[in-house]
């Protein structure tokens, strides 16, 4: 996604120094839509990640505190 992003950017004139003016505004729509579309997509995977990032946080504290209640010192 972070890609598709780089190439919206790109087709957008954000990461170039072309002006808006040499770009029809229909176009420039067309890829505001879709940048808008791709950021909010991005946005939603990274919660996602985000929040499995958290389960697997707690998943292995709880088993390395069962592993630890089994150990013979």
């Amino acid at each position: 996604m972070m890609l598709e992003q780089l190439q919206a950017d790109k087709e957008d004139g954000r990461a170039t120094d072309i002006t808006l003016s040499s770009m029809e505004a229909k176009q420039l729509e067309d890829s505001k839509k879709k940048l808008i579309w791709i950021n909010n997509r991005l946005k939603t995977l990274h919660g996602y990640s985000s929040a499995l990032n958290l389960i697997s946080l707690s998943g292995l504290t709880c088993h390395l505190w069962h592993l630890a209640h089994r150990l013979v010192v």
